[in-house]
């Protein structure tokens, strides 16, 4: 059912501020601009910065890619997902009911043409640069029914599914085009019936040792060290993010 990640919904307090910061951050200008967003045009996303006018600013909405938005809907109504029809940014789309998708923000689109190889070759890829989103992170409390809604109902391909116990935590992968989605897991019997959260994304980088250089100096970060999956390199981003967890991700053998 689905195909890709359309878009990532930010929702901030000044959208000046946040387009100048994360156009610093992608090392690209926005794509477009209006009086109250801003977006920009990634390999394999979009990003939307926006004033939405809400009390509590951040990660706003994953807006996924379908190649046929009437299909879908039948999909979901025979997986038990309640749904309602909206206009978003980019025409009309499918807002899941918050009660299935367990307070994770879910829209449905239809999918744009989008050569993500071209893009990345042509705009994005030069030393330092962040060319798109690796993985989005949610925080659950209850592992087993995040696997049901993302796996079995939505349809993304399980992919990683382990348990780290030094860091008390449960992690599991759902591919989505060329990007995941990541659960992070607590498992938490108090807490079973919570919302989950979604908190953080993982921005893919073409060179990550030439990306911590660029952005050092005007960004706060850690040290790069190695990630949780083999052969790749993280650092975490501080601020300068508008209320987003931020890491970024690369081939570890590009620190040279």
């Amino acid at each position: 059912m689905i195909k890709q990640l359309n878009r990532i919904d930010i929702s901030v307090a000044d959208p000046s501020t946040a387009c100048a910061d994360y156009a610093e951050l992608f090392g690209v200008q926005p794509h477009a601009r209006g009086a109250d967003s801003a977006r920009f045009r990634l390999a394999n996303t979009d990003v939307l910065l926006q004033s939405t006018g809400a009390a509590c600013h951040g990660l706003c909405g994953m807006a996924f890619g379908v190649d046929d938005l009437g299909r879908a809907a039948r999909l979901l109504d025979n997986r038990g997902v309640p749904w309602s029809q909206e206009n978003g940014p980019d025409g009309p789309r499918l807002r899941l009911d918050e009660t299935a998708t367990h307070g994770a923000p879910v829209t449905l689109e239809p999918a744009p043409a989008r050569d993500t190889r071209r893009e990345a070759e042509t705009g994005l890829a030069g030393a330092g640069a962040i060319v798109g989103v690796d993985h989005l992170v949610l925080r659950s409390a209850n592992p087993t029914r995040a696997m049901a809604f993302w796996g079995a109902q939505i349809g993304l391909s399980l992919r990683f599914d382990r348990t780290f116990r030094q860091m008390g935590a449960r992690v599991t992968l759902f591919r989505c085009g060329d990007m995941k989605i990541e659960v992070a897991s607590r498992e938490d019997p108090e807490k079973a019936s919570d919302d989950d959260e979604l908190w953080g994304v993982s921005w893919r980088a073409a060179d990550i040792a030439s990306l911590h250089a660029r952005l050092a100096g005007r960004f706060e970060l850690s040290e790069l060290r190695r990630g949780l999956e083999p052969g790749t390199s993280v650092f975490t981003i501080r601020n300068r993010t508008h209320d987003v967890a931020t890491i970024a991700i690369g081939a570890q053998d590009q620190q040279g």
